[in-house]
Parts: C-alpha cells; structure tokens; sequence
C-alpha cells in the first residue's frame, strides 16, 4: 500500500486554470461544489495527487471510470484489484492506493470541542483522550479511515467502535495504523498484513 502526502499551500488560484480542464468531469464536479477558494484548492489537490498515485500504478485516471458507493466511496469500474481513498484537511491531501481495500483520513491538530468526544466517543475513549486536544484527532481519524475501510462511512454513530490507539490496532479482519505528520494524525485502515509505504511529494507532474 502507498500513501501519498502532498502539501497543497503552494497552490494558487492560477493554479485552478492550469489544472482543472485535464482533470475528469467528476472532480471537476467537486471543485465547483466548494464555496471558498480555500476548499476549491483542497479538492484541486486531491485531483491531483490521485491522478499522480494511479499513474505510478499505471492507470490514466482521464481513463478510467470512478464510481461511487451509495455510501460515496469511490472506486475504479472494471479494476478490481486497485483500491483508493483520498482525504484532506487544513494543507494537507493525502491519497491511498492499495490492492486491497483500505481506508484513509487526516486530521489538522487543532483546537476542538471536546464535548463532542461525550457525544461520539466511549467512555474508555474518553479516558484515553483525557481532554488532550492531539488524542482526540487520533481516535476520530482512526474510527473515520474504519468506517471509510467498510465503505459505510458516517452511516452509523462513532461510539459504536472502540479503538484505542497503541502499537498495534485491530477490528475483525482489518488492521488500524496511526501517524502523526507535522501538525496532522492520519488514520489508515488495511486488511491485516499489508506494509504501507508513504512519500511525501514536493511537486506534482501529471
């Protein structure tokens, strides 16, 4: 499995008009939902580095298809043994590419609500969070990159997973695995057994 950090501050606006006809129809789509320029760059971003981890794999992504789950988990019609996920937050996109199924988030360490850890985490959870800020993006990335895994997304509440972060996490048939990268958490979600790989990229040519 590959995971692919790209940095996307450097990205402008002009960037868009560079970039945004040769991406398909389907991102495009997703950028023009975003409001603020900021998340416009973000998905722009995420565009770009699936269209870079696919063709490392040797798929064009102008040609191939991208589907969606009726719970939005995108995959590859006809390609059934490459899997992807894509996440972002705060300057950061990171994509996933694996020949298993697998799921991905991150987090920006940021200053949050921690009642909403009453609301969403165990009691177990909670002890574990202890009202640390860094601890609570830690379990949310790793319960999101599971149920992104499963392909359920949010359809069921958080409490009803438990996960304790430590040196080795597992629910059922999946393996959990935790990173921390300069201000971020990321979440990553694996069938057992798969060695995951992550590069962080500077530039990006497509």
């Amino acid at each position: 499995m590959r995971v692919y950090v790209y940095d996307i501050s450097s990205l402008r606006m002009e960037d868009m008009h560079k970039y945004y006809d040769i991406l398909p129809k389907w991102r495009r789509d997703k950028i023009d939902k975003c409001s603020k320029d900021e998340d416009k760059l973000r998905s722009l971003g995420a565009g770009l580095v699936l269209a870079y981890a696919l063709n490392e794999q040797g798929i064009k992504l102008d040609d191939c298809k991208i589907s969606f789950s009726k719970n939005d988990k995108p995959y590859i019609q006809g390609i059934d043994d490459i899997h992807f996920n894509i996440s972002h937050s705060g300057d950061r996109v990171v994509v996933g590419v694996s020949k298993q199924p697998l799921g991905i988030d991150i987090q920006q360490v940021r200053p949050v609500n921690l009642r909403l850890a009453d609301r969403h985490f165990t009691g177990k959870e909670d002890e574990y969070i202890n009202n640390e800020v860094e601890k609570f993006h830690e379990i949310w990335c790793l319960k999101e990159s599971y149920l992104k895994c499963i392909g359920i997304g949010l359809t069921i509440p958080l409490k009803d997973i438990e996960i304790i972060p430590n040196h080795k996490m597992s629910i059922g048939d999946y393996e959990l695995h935790l990173r921390s990268i300069d201000g971020y958490k990321l979440g990553i979600c694996t069938s057992k057994y798969t060695n995951i790989e992550i590069y962080y990229l500077d530039n990006i040519k497509i």
